[in-house]
């Protein structure tokens, strides 16, 4: 499910949301969840607006990624890249991104 909306505040936009996008964990959903909060802050010409990443990726957590996010360091929470990174080392298992890697060559 593609959701293409225009130039709508954070809070809209997480209102147009449905349980489709709440990121609960999980290998292939945390690189497909790293995609949809990229592509839609493109899609809402914010892809430089770290902190509008930032707030649409923590309303869309829920389960044991909101109760792992609550218990970041704020160096990390705050900032879309470090959230990025350890989002990938928490739910992406090194098993998972070698068998990719080697699919890939």
């Amino acid at each position: 499910m593609i959701i293409h909306i225009k130039q709508l505040e954070t809070s809209q936009f997480l209102a147009k949301l449905d349980s489709d996008f709440i990121f609960e964990g999980g290998s292939f959903q945390c690189e497909r969840f790293i995609r949809w909060v990229r592509n839609s802050a493109r899609d809402q010409g914010k892809g430089r607006d770290n902190d509008w990443m930032v707030d649409l990726a923590a309303g869309a957590l829920g389960g044991d990624a909101l109760i792992w996010y609550s218990e970041l360091d704020v160096e990390i929470s705050d900032d879309w890249r470090a959230l990025q990174r350890a989002l990938l080392a928490r739910y992406v298992t090194s098993g998972n991104l070698a068998h990719r890697q080697a699919q890939s060559i």
